[in-house]
């Protein structure tokens, strides 16, 4: 074996290791509790084996690792950080098309952190509020929203709206043996009329996965993942428990797409969906509708957590839970995350037009 020929081996072993890790992510994500886990650890994690390879590479000048190594980062910041290089500016709407923006944002996180700085910068046409229950009235009320002459609660939804709110209505979660997450609507969905067009508004809220990523609940996982293959032990018992869960919020996923997918009105999605992007879920989700900020944002688009002492995260947010998508009807024309602010959720905008039908 020639000088370097080991360590080469090795770097193109981790690139490896990354590409199979994305594809599974991709392709399996929520369907195993151990990679529906390993979803929400912040993506510096998997750049940590690389590290001593990076030293060995620079200190040796070995110009064939440095180059395996880049080829890694490309990998990771794109295919694991989900990060959009802004090449190109934002796409102007044509003449006479019905153009829209939206702010989503799950309110019960932020806290006493106000959300009006970021909402009087992007200046939506709708707000939808998500852990707000019976908020409408108050918006209607609240010194600078006056702008929005309509709002509209049900359950824990709240639409607050530029233009008529004509219809209202829940979205059930599909049957599932959970109790708890069968208490919770899945969705609302409002019927606004916006300059003669009828616009079908779902404002969605997925249910928390926070009991299974607590550290020891994620070990039980990982460990049951590894040998809960073995009938009659405990970590076979915890798999089929976990399992459940995740079948469950995946359910709930395809139920709301299938909603979606039949809705004959140009609709537009917004929420907190508690579902990393790497995953089956938003996978299920894209099938039928574009993800505003694959389409038109920058950057990775982080909305979790606004405030973190977590050093693999850099002290910022890493994961992409809350989203704005559309049914094929709409052109995405930009996308944008609330900058700085130390709310748990940050609100997400996108502006949207309406294609010309043909």
């Amino acid at each position: 074996m020639k000088p370097g020929t080991g360590r080469l081996l090795l770097t193109l072993a981790w690139l490896a290791a990354l590409v199979l890790l994305a594809q599974a992510f991709r392709h399996i994500g929520e369907r195993w509790p151990a990679t529906a886990v390993l979803l929400y650890w912040p993506p510096a994690v998997w750049l940590l084996p690389g590290l001593p390879l990076l030293v060995t590479a620079l200190l040796r000048w070995d110009f064939k690792m440095l180059l395996t190594l880049a080829a890694a980062a490309v990998v990771w910041l794109h295919c694991l950080g989900g990060y959009r290089p802004p090449l190109s500016p934002n796409a102007k709407p044509g003449g006479g098309e019905l153009v829209v923006t939206l702010l989503t944002n799950n309110t019960g996180e932020r806290g006493k952190v106000s959300l009006r700085p970021f909402k009087d910068r992007i200046r939506p046409d709708f707000l939808l509020l998500q852990d707000a229950p019976s908020r409408a009235r108050r918006y209607k009320a609240a010194p600078g929203y006056e702008e929005f002459p309509h709002a509209e609660d049900i359950g824990e939804f709240t639409l607050v709206s530029k233009h008529p709110i004509v219809r209202k209505e829940l979205i059930t979660r599909p049957p599932t043996t959970i109790p708890r997450m069968m208490r919770h609507p899945l969705a609302a969905r409002f019927e606004v009329d916006v300059q003669g067009w009828r616009v079908a508004i779902y404002n969605v809220h997925a249910f928390s996965p926070r009991d299974h990523l607590q550290p020891k609940v994620m070990l039980s996982t990982l460990a049951s993942g590894a040998a809960g293959w073995l009938p009659g032990t405990r970590l076979a018992e915890r798999e089929k428990l976990y399992a459940s869960f995740w079948r469950a919020q995946l359910e709930g996923a395809r139920h709301l797409s299938a909603c979606i997918a039949a809705d004959p009105l140009p609709c537009l999605v917004g929420g907190d969906f508690n579902a990393p992007p790497l995953g089956s879920i938003h996978r299920e989700l894209t099938r039928h509708l574009q993800d505003s900020h694959a389409k038109a944002g920058r950057g990775s688009g982080y909305t979790f957590p606004g405030s973190t002492q977590n050093p693999l995260a850099f002290f910022r947010a890493w994961l992409r839970l809350d989203y704005i998508f559309a049914s094929q009807h709409w052109r995405c024309l930009a996308s944008e995350v609330e900058p700085d602010s130390p709310a748990q959720h940050l609100a997400v905008a996108a502006t949207l037009s309406l294609k010309p039908v043909p």
